[in-house]
């Protein structure tokens, strides 16, 4: 009897997200997780709703304003079998309202892609004005 070749699962969000944040820092861009997801104990979940926890907010913000957006925000996902929940939609549609591009990232490699593709719509980096961050203008460089 031939055995069919078991087929690896994809990686978990925690580990994709992980790899693109370090990925995010290696490059010098401020990105800081949103925890609003994630399991907790009933305490600890009514408090951090007390203190303006929402479900549905994507995952990650990259304060970097570019052309008309304010900033990126950023959803991740597996690479494939989880799409967004009707909260994740809604927070999409009110934040792309308001003047902020919103990604879904599957996976760290789209993520990737998909932030340098906002970023390099800001050729000379304007919008950026931590004028400290000189190793994010030495990567940012080496993108064009």
């Amino acid at each position: 009897m031939i055995k069919k070749p078991i087929k690896p699962k994809p990686p978990l969000e925690h580990t994709e997200q992980v790899l693109f944040v370090q990925w995010a820092r290696r490059m010098g861009f401020p990105i800081f997780a949103i925890p609003n997801g994630g399991q907790r104990h009933r305490v600890v979940a009514a408090k951090l709703k007390l203190e303006g926890v929402r479900a549905g907010v994507p995952d990650l913000f990259l304060p970097i304003p570019v052309g008309e957006y304010h900033g990126l925000f950023i959803e991740m996902k597996r690479q494939t079998g989880s799409g967004l929940s009707s909260e994740q939609k809604t927070w999409k549609r009110t934040l792309e309202a308001n003047g902020y591009k919103v990604i879904i990232g599957t996976g760290a490699k789209s993520a990737r892609e998909q932030t340098l593709e906002y970023i390099r719509e800001d050729k000379d980096l304007k919008s950026y004005s931590t004028k400290t961050n000189g190793e994010l203008r030495r990567n940012y460089e080496k993108l064009f």
